[in-house]
């Protein structure tokens, strides 16, 4: 019985789905029926075909994963040609009537304090008709995370709200935690639901026995605009309703580059209206790179400068100036349209059409390759190179050989090398530019054929309608309306790396922030509500950590305090203020001369971890808070402590540890007594993390974990065998 059964921290049960749960009644003679009865149903194609389940995929999406997993899903269900919309754009639905559908599928984020996504925020304050869902099959997944509170919220009220609507269940209401890990969840809710809707037998039915098509086609079809320039323009998001221009854009660290290691202060000037409260979070629409836009024209040279020379009015020549005339092109407007079944329609694209190439690439087009991502794209270039072509050289053949091995890497049978083996190819190709500048040759171009062009395997048409949005990043807000009303900071890491196979990354919106010139460029960015909020009054005793750029929310609480520490009379009853940062040496000490000011004047104790200066033990701030243990348990203890962690989640799973050892040497508690006070002040509010942008690192604290319970759990099992 123990087959069916993960060891996580305790056991939990984990048979494949579609092994356990029920197909739906309508498919349940499809199941058992007779080669002889598929025979005789196929004879009536019309009743079948109009029998087919009518889908609708709705999603709300805040960061693009939900609406990735929709968009998954979508391609999965081609076969039954389903719908495919945000939940705002369903409202009341009334879609379900008009279009009579069966079966309503949703994957709904969290967003904020258990708030629906800005995509949902319409559905969520509609009326829905009584009964509207009634004979509908409905399934909901929800996304969250439980390290904050309201868990999958939106989710929750969305299913509640489907329910109260005469819904019918497909599948049970699942929830997916970001916190540890939403892949493959994700993934296996996915396969569930492409199973409950349609079945082995219904697939055989439709493909074979009604001989229907699944051909999709995609064309572009380009207009003409001449008022252009040689290179393509910038992006600028002036005319962008939610725009705020830079006022401040301030290296933080000592020597600080750009093009390597830098830690900036970037502040906006705020549009009239808009307000915040310190803790709260910026969103900002970041821009791909003209470098990244100009890589991906010259992988789709062929047949861009085919498309320059038909149109007849290109200035400029390949031979003399190629790139000039990739940015000729690339500044055309254009449409795709979608050719499915003998229909036509427009491509489900994630920009609006017209549009120039130029500015779609800049503005909406997600060019990273995620986790979620790979096994799809490889999936489906393995259908395009099943049979080697006529024409292709020995280059190509390489090429293709390389990407079946690939195939067979992300296919393998055991979770494990799977993982790893997408994790390799991550390594290698962290964009999309990346894995086409290697394969494009054989993907991209045209294959001659005698005197006979044959279009590229993977035409710019189609990469187009499957790359996914380019979404808002959010950040800490490191300033305090108290100070100035009008202006909000926020504080920025530049990323640039190289992955372990050597390839250099450059962090999309962290070096466009980095960038941009303070008094003349305009950002679209807007504040979100966040659930991380200071200490309620001013005699709470405070325990604030962060590491590096996690110190950003606490220089707004830290300012709040100040500002009341000025205006107070008796400032003896304020209470303590403990403050542990980490950096890597005095030069990376960012906001090192407003914290000196403030601890002139007790606004907060501060504690320093170095962990590379010269001539100094690495320190992180858990070692901090163990060093200082009988410090940090006398403040716990205390019932209006608050205690506040912001940066790296791997970090606050440390010092969540370090404050158990507290606890446990100088509160003289066990450690499940030390646990369950740190969860009470959790449940009070009074325990709170701010951590993003950084699961990776926590993934892999999930997986050390993860695999000392199931060491554990082996050396157990070996007493009954």
């Amino acid at each position: 019985e123990m087959r069916d059964f993960k060891v996580l921290p305790q056991y939990e049960y984990c048979a494949e789905h579609w092994l356990t749960v029920k197909p739906p009644d309508e498919f349940a003679l499809l199941e058992s029926a007779s080669e002889l009865d598929l025979q005789s149903l196929a004879k009536e194609k019309e009743s079948v075909l109009g029998a087919r389940p009518r889908i609708l995929i709705v999603y709300g999406s805040e960061t693009g994963t939900a609406e990735a997993a929709a968009s998954r899903l979508h391609r999965a269900l081609k076969l039954l040609k389903p719908s495919l919309a945000c939940l705002n754009d369903v409202a009341g639905l009334n879609i379900v009537k008009d279009k009579r559908i069966t079966h309503l599928v949703a994957i709904c984020s969290t967003f904020n304090r258990g708030e629906f996504p800005g995509n949902a925020k319409i559905f969520s304050e509609s009326d829905i008709e009584p009964d509207i869902l009634k004979g509908t099959k409905v399934a909901v997944c929800a996304l969250g995370s439980s390290l904050y509170p309201d868990f999958c919220k939106a989710g929750i009220t969305l299913e509640r709200k489907l329910a109260d609507a005469g819904a019918q269940t497909l599948a049970s209401f699942t929830k997916v935690d970001d916190a540890t890990g939403t892949d493959g969840p994700l993934s296996d809710w996915t396969q569930l639901i492409q199973r409950l809707i349609l079945p082995p037998k219904l697939e055989d039915i439709i493909r074979s026995n009604l001989n229907v098509q699944t051909v999709t086609k995609h064309n572009i079809d380009w207009q003409k605009q001449l008022d252009v320039t040689e290179e393509v323009k910038r992006y600028t998001h002036v005319d962008s309703p939610d725009c705020m221009l830079c006022v401040c854009n301030d290296e933080l660290i000592k020597g600080g580059d750009v093009e390597d290691r830098s830690t900036r202060k970037i502040s906006f000037k705020l549009p009239e209206g808009v307000k915040y409260v310190a803790g709260d979070h910026l969103s900002v629409r970041p821009l791909n790179s003209i470098d990244s836009v100009m890589r991906f024209a010259r992988i789709y040279k062929d047949e861009l400068l085919e498309a320059a020379a038909v149109a007849g009015d290109c200035p400029f020549n390949a031979a003399d100036n190629e790139d000039a005339m990739l940015a000729w092109q690339l500044q055309q407007p254009f449409s795709i349209k979608t050719t499915e079944d003998g229909e036509t329609f427009d491509a489900n694209l994630v920009f609006e059409t017209p549009a120039t190439l130029g500015e779609a690439l800049q503005t909406s087009i997600d060019l990273t390759l995620h986790v979620s991502q790979v096994a799809d794209y490889i999936g489906l270039i393995k259908g395009l190179i099943t049979k080697e072509m006529p024409g292709w050289d020995n280059d190509k053949q390489k090429l293709r050989k390389r990407l079946l091995q690939l195939h067979n890497m992300v296919f393998e049978d055991s979770k494990q090398t799977r993982e790893s083996s997408v994790n390799k190819i991550l390594s290698e190709f962290p964009t999309i530019l990346d894995f086409l500048e290697t394969f494009g040759p054989l993907l991209c171009t045209e294959t001659k054929q005698g005197e006979d062009k044959k279009e590229a395997l993977l035409p710019l048409a189609d990469i187009l309608s499957v790359l996914p949005r380019l979404n808002a990043r959010s950040y800490s807000i490191s300033s305090s309306p108290n100070d100035d009303p009008s202006i909000v900071s926020i504080t920025v890491g530049v990323v640039n790396v190289k992955t372990s196979a050597g390839v250099f990354i450059k962090g999309v919106c962290s070096n466009y922030l980095a960038r941009i010139q303070p008094n003349e460029d305009f950002v679209s960015c807007g504040i979100r509500t966040s659930s991380f909020r200071g200490p309620p009054k001013l005699s709470s005793p405070v325990i604030m950590v962060g590491a590096g750029t996690g110190l950003a929310p606490m220089m707004g609480f830290l300012a709040d305090r100040a500002l009341e520490l000025e205006s107070c009379v008796d400032t003896d009853k304020a209470g303590k203020c403990l403050l542990y940062f980490g950096c890597r040496n005095t030069d990376d000490h960012i906001y090192n001369s407003t914290i000196t000011k403030w601890n002139k004047s007790n606004v907060l104790e501060p504690n320093i971890a170095f962990s590379r200066k010269p001539s100094t033990p690495k320190t992180y701030v858990q070692d901090l808070i163990e060093q200082d243990s009988k410090n940090v348990c006398q403040l716990l203890l205390q019932p209006e402590t608050c205690y506040y962690i912001c940066g790296d989640a791997r970090v606050a799973d440390f010092c969540f540890e370090a404050c158990v050892k507290a606890l446990r040497a100088h509160g003289n508690m066990s450690r499940v007594a030390a646990v369950q006070h740190i969860k009470q002040m959790r449940a009070q509010n009074r325990w709170q993390y701010d951590l993003w942008g950084i699961i990776v690192h926590f993934n892999e604290a999930k997986h050390e974990f993860k695999v000392k319970k199931e060491a554990g759990a082996k050396h157990w099992l070996k007493r009954f065998t």
